[in-house]
């Protein structure tokens, strides 16, 4: 007879408990989006010194972005091109044309273009040399490639890389999203052109870095990818070491390319894992909140993180109906300056919210101004699995678990009855009070947990994490 049990006990799963309303997971459903806005009247544009990476000669090579206009001028959008040092420049004439020229000696080009295109909208645009077909090639918004004849290679010169400029004039008056530039494709230039271009426009709603695959970013030659959605700064080759230098402050603004995030992207969308889409988003560019992974991580696990300049994520979703709700997360201040909110429910009138008062360490529920039930407990010393349960239109009905043990709260003030309504904010109440916060997983549930519940959500919050 078998010595294994009938019946197993199978490791927790926190859908497996009933009123499950929100699961946000920064190991799943973290999607980012953003652009570089680029201003001509500022000269604003992004930049990289010369280096054996970015350069060409009689070889196959090509580029690919995706570019807003907001005027009609000439205008530079990718290139090496200065004047005796010419080598390629994809640019935007006034005649409503992009161009592609290329030189083989850095003096003489040879330049073509494709029809027209619309101001205030998103084009995609890539662009190739064959050096076995000699030929060059240009397709705008996932058309068929316009070719002409070159011989002359293209010229392995000393300009810098540049996206929105060209031969220190010519500055875009728009936006840029996820650039990138390639050599040497497996199987030649005109086996794998067409491959780049349907995958990259991805039927007109484009691609971030995390969307390729490893055999893509090899077959392709891939040398960099800029997804061009940092708030500010550096924007980072997300692909090999050719990390653009801003000049004169570019900006940021909502991009085209959506996908799943990578280190350091920011965040536009976290996704519910629930089943009800009650997903946490943010529409301004910068105001939204990095995902970190690897050593920047938890565990080995990624984190949302918040600045606690101006980040949050918020949703719509209706709690009106709830008695009861019991929200868990795994996080950590990173710094308690501020008296930092870490989520806040929106009530009829003002909002229920868990905060940190910096001055004392109180960390708990509070309901208006200092009228708060607090346990003293300094958030920035571990990451941990908190538990806190909220009554609707009951102040003073609240309890707090750290790591699964129950916490004896102390109040301050009188807290106040608030009926809840709809809207749930992470790292802000109301536009204010914004956390410095880490957080790796968070849970609501329509329902009053006990510490049966507790044990099992923060054991396995704790198990994930590896809390304090």
């Amino acid at each position: 007879m078998s010595s294994i049990p009938l019946l197993r006990r199978r490791r927790f799963r926190p859908d497996q408990l009933p009123g499950l309303k929100l699961w946000l997971d920064a190991e799943r459903g973290v999607l980012t989006d953003g652009a570089v806005a680029l201003a001509a009247a500022s000269s604003q544009y992004l930049t990289i010194a010369d280096n054996g990476s970015l350069s060409g000669a009689d070889i196959d090579e090509w580029g690919a972005c995706w570019f807003w206009r907001d005027s009609n001028a000439d205008m530079g959008i990718m290139s090496k091109y200065v004047t005796g040092q010419r080598e390629f420049v994809l640019e935007y004439y006034t005649n409503q044309q992009i161009y592609l020229t290329v030189s083989g000696d850095g003096d003489a080009v040879t330049s073509f273009t494709t029809g027209a295109i619309s101001a205030s909208a998103w084009h995609f645009v890539m662009w190739y040399h064959d050096a076995t077909n000699n030929l060059i090639a240009l397709s705008i918004n996932g058309g068929a490639f316009v070719t002409t004849a070159h011989t002359a290679g293209i010229f392995n010169g000393t300009a810098p890389f540049e996206l929105g400029r060209y031969n220190s004039v010519g500055h875009l008056d728009g936006r840029m999203d996820s650039a990138c530039f390639g050599k040497s494709p497996s199987g030649g230039m005109a086996a794998r052109a067409t491959e780049i271009r349907d995958a990259l426009y991805n039927g007109g709603s484009g691609r971030v870095y995390a969307d390729l695959t490893a055999t893509q970013k090899s077959d392709w030659g891939l040398v960099s990818w800029w997804n061009l959605n940092e708030s500010t700064g550096t924007r980072f080759d997300s692909h090999g070491t050719n990390h653009l230098t801003p000049a004169n402050t570019p900006g940021v603004t909502s991009g085209i390319a959506a996908g799943a995030a990578g280190d350091s992207d920011p965040v536009a969308v976290w996704q519910d894992q629930s089943g009800l889409g009650n997903h946490l988003t943010q529409a301004t560019a910068s105001k939204r909140p990095t995902l970190q992974t690897g050593a920047n991580g938890q565990n080995g696990l990624p984190v949302v993180l918040c600045d606690g300049v101006d980040d949050e994520l918020t949703n719509l979703m209706d709690f009106s109906a709830a008695e009861y709700v019991t929200i868990y997360f795994a996080g950590k201040l990173v710094s308690g300056a501020g008296n930092p909110c870490i989520y806040a429910i929106t009530c009829a009138t003002a909002k229920v919210d868990v905060q940190y008062i910096t001055a004392t360490t109180r960390y708990g529920q509070n309901t208006i101004n200092s009228d708060q039930l607090y346990v003293t407990l300094d958030l920035t010393s571990a990451f941990r699995a908190f538990g806190n349960l909220h009554r609707n239109n009951a102040g003073n009905a609240y309890a707090l678990w750290v790591d699964g043990a129950s916490q004896s709260l102390s109040t301050s003030g009188t807290p106040a009855n608030r009926v809840f309504s709809s809207g749930l904010a992470l790292g802000s109440v109301g536009g204010s009070l914004y956390g410095n916060l880490r957080v790796g997983e968070l849970l609501a549930y329509f329902a009053q947990h006990g510490q049966d519940e507790v044990d099992k959500v923060t054991g396995y919050l704790r198990r994930r994490w590896a809390t304090a």
